[in-house]
């Protein structure tokens, strides 16, 4: 089923363009995820637990949860140089009656940052154990950008899985029209990300955002070390999860920006020409980081999808 809600879909900048107008370090800071910290919320709410879960191989997994004795666990993966705290906004908007499980993805938060560990299949296996490890049997998980390929590796690994929820990603970077763009990119991204990514980080966003918003964003990116940056795009521009999609069992919403100015809307079409069975929702006014510019209205879309399930 596919939705538009609100008006059509705008025009998309490419990343050449983007190219044309800043340095290539810059550009690659804000590949496929928001690097982000809640906007509203300045501390960690007393709700939440905090664990750091290993997960082998000298990995461990950092996460926070609350409420892991309701009937129905969601579990939340940022994308790219994101913390669990890019979530705080959207899961506000949901109901007590949902167990949550916000996650630091390998290299990312507080999670450890080995390198070669940040590839989708070796995040699903730290994040199967983590989970395994707190007894929690998701009901869906939502994966934002880099986020969103790793719930499409989760749902083929553990099919038993109801629901995957997919925001702003895609199936490979290496059909994308700017692919030579972040292969280079990925290449000359440095060890720390450059000052320069603040005035880039607001292509995230549909429209203009106060620098109050967009430095926590750049904050969190310098604590994502360049290498990790270089082997996420490496890894999405080798992968292609239409080899598996066709035999995806989770029940899947997929949840489209209107004008995604960091990847462009056509990643998020090659993953509705592989599930043409999922339920499609384009969010108005919004970019790449829709779940920051409008959390109540996707918390709403979510709750429309994981309600029709029941």
């Amino acid at each position: 089923m596919n939705r538009t809600i609100g008006r059509s879909e705008g025009r998309t900048r490419t990343r050449r363009n983007l190219a044309r107008r800043i340095s290539g370090a810059a550009l690659c800071a804000s590949l496929l995820g928001c690097a982000a910290s809640d906007p509203k919320t300045e501390s960690t709410p007393p709700a939440w637990v905090h664990r750091t879960i290993a997960v082998g191989s000298g990995d461990s997994l950092h996460l926070a949860h609350r409420n892991l004795g309701a009937s129905r666990a969601l579990v939340f993966v940022p994308g790219l140089g994101d913390t669990w705290r890019s979530w705080l906004a959207l899961v506000t908007e949901l109901p007590d009656s949902f167990g949550i499980v916000l996650v630091d993805a390998l290299g990312h938060g507080a999670s450890t940052k080995r390198q070669g560990a940040n590839g989708p299949g070796r995040q699903v296996e730290a994040l199967s154990a983590a989970l395994d490890s707190l007894g929690v049997e998701p009901h869906a998980l939502i994966g934002h950008s880099y986020g969103g390929f790793i719930v499409q590796y989760y749902g083929r690994k553990r099919p038993e899985v109801p629901a995957a929820i997919i925001m702003a990603a895609g199936t490979t970077l290496r059909t994308n029209p700017a692919a030579a763009d972040f292969r280079a990119l990925a290449t000359s991204m440095p060890d720390t990300v450059p000052d320069e990514v603040l005035e880039l980080q607001r292509e995230s966003f549909f429209g203009d955002v106060p620098d109050a918003v967009v430095r926590p964003y750049i904050d969190a990116s310098r604590d994502t070390p360049g290498q990790v940056w270089r082997d996420v795009i490496d890894t999405l521009l080798a992968a292609d999860t239409r080899s598996f999609l066709a035999d995806f069992r989770p029940r899947t919403l997929l949840v489209m920006a209107e004008n995604d100015k960091v990847v462009g809307n056509a990643s998020m079409n090659d993953i509705v020409a592989a599930l043409p069975a999922a339920d499609t929702v384009r969010i108005p006014r919004t970019s790449h980081a829709m779940h920051w510019e409008r959390p109540d209205t996707v918390a709403a879309v979510v709750l429309s999808f994981l309600g029709a399930m029941r």
